[in-house]
């Protein structure tokens, strides 16, 4: 998705809070509150997102809860769920995804 490498919150990391930036951000761990950004929002298949989230593309790996606006895309993969309302004006669902 991203040309550029993206910010990493690992597998052992929980963040509580609002995140706002412009570059991808790639969640292995746990995020609670807000997500805002320019770039990509990439949760991994172990990752967590409970959060209202704002991005220009979503790829869904793992699972969000919260309301998800994409001004782009969101991809939600076989082992990714959504939780909450979606909009966007391309979506992608693979098989086995669930929203």
């Amino acid at each position: 998705m991203a040309e550029n490498p993206s910010t990493v919150i690992g597998e052992s990391i929980q963040v509580e809070g609002s995140i706002r930036g412009e570059e991808d951000l790639t969640v292995r761990g746990r995020v609670h509150g807000t997500v805002e950004l320019k770039g990509a929002l990439i949760v991994d298949e172990n990752g967590i997102v409970k959060a209202d989230v704002v991005v220009t593309r979503a790829q869904i790996h793992g699972v969000l809860v919260g309301n998800l606006l994409a001004t782009e895309l969101i991809e939600i993969s076989a082992t990714g769920r959504v939780v909450g309302d979606v909009k966007t004006p391309r979506l992608v669902l693979a098989e086995g995804g669930r929203f």
